[in-house]
C-alpha cells in the first residue's frame, strides 16, 4: 500500500514537471527593437502612453525608420537623426530656404548625455477643418540622470520665440519628467487645440 502511495506521488510530480510554461503575453508595451543593443523592457510607459491615445481620438502610424519599436510604430533614432539638433544645424548653415530675408544663428543644444531618443506620430480620426486631420510628432529623450534633462531643459527655456520659429514654425510643446524630455510636434497651427488633450492624456501614463 505504502509503494502504491510513493509510487502515485513520483508520477504526479512527473507529470507536473513535464507541463511546459505557457508563453509571455507580449503586450503593446512591449518593444520590438532590431539590430542593436539595446535590451527590450517588458514595460515601456513612452509606448503605453503613446497606444493610450487611442482614448481621445489619436491612432499611431507605421514608421518607416531603421531601429523600430511597438511592431513599427515608432523609431529608436540614433544620434544623427535628432531632430532638433537637425534643424539648428540645418538653420545655422543655411540649409533651409524658407523664404525668411531674416537669418538667425541658434546656439546648439548640448546632447552630449543624451541616452536614447524616441519618436512615435499619431494622426486623429476625426476633422478639425475640412479634410484636415489632426496628426503630431512625439519624441521622448532619455537622459542618463535627470540633473542633465534639467541642464538641456534649462538651454531649451534660453531659447527665444524668434529662435523657436526658426526651428518649427508650428509652436512646440514640452516638458521634463526625472531624467526625460517629452516634445509633441505639430504637423500645422490647425493641430494646436488638439495638442492639450494630447499632453494630458500622456501624463496619466506617464506619472
Amino acid at each position: 500500500m505504502i509503494n502504491n502511495v510513493i509510487f502515485g506521488f513520483f508520477l504526479l510530480f512527473f507529470v507536473c514537471a513535464c507541463q511546459s510554461k505557457p508563453e509571455p503575453d507580449k503586450g503593446a508595451g512591449v518593444q520590438d527593437v532590431p539590430n542593436h543593443h539595446l535590451a527590450a523592457k517588458s514595460i515601456d510607459k513612452f509606448l503605453t502612453s503613446i497606444k493610450s491615445l487611442e482614448q481621445i481620438g489619436f491612432y499611431r502610424s507605421k514608421m518607416d525608420c531603421e531601429n523600430t519599436l511597438d511592431s513599427g510604430y515608432c523609431c529608436l533614432l540614433n544620434s544623427n537623426g535628432n531632430w532638433l539638433a537637425k534643424s539648428i544645424r540645418e538653420n545655422n548653415e543655411g540649409g533651409r530656404d524658407d523664404g525668411n530675408t531674416i537669418k538667425v544663428n541658434i546656439k546648439p543644444i548640448n546632447l552630449d548625455s543624451l541616452v536614447t531618443s524616441k519618436k512615435c506620430f499619431v494622426v486623429a480620426n476625426y476633422e478639425v477643418q475640412k479634410d484636415m486631420y489632426p496628426r503630431t510628432a512625439i519624441y521622448e529623450w532619455t537622459f542618463s540622470s535627470s540633473t542633465y534633462a534639467e541642464l538641456v531643459g534649462q538651454q531649451l527655456k534660453n531659447l527665444n520665440e524668434t529662435e523657436w520659429f526658426f526651428i518649427s514654425k508650428t509652436p512646440i510643446t514640452w516638458w521634463i519628467d526625472k531624467n526625460r524630455i517629452y516634445f509633441i510636434v505639430p504637423s500645422g497651427f490647425f493641430v494646436l487645440s488638439e495638442v492639450p488633450k494630447i499632453e494630458n492624456q500622456m501624463k496619466k501614463i506617464l506619472k
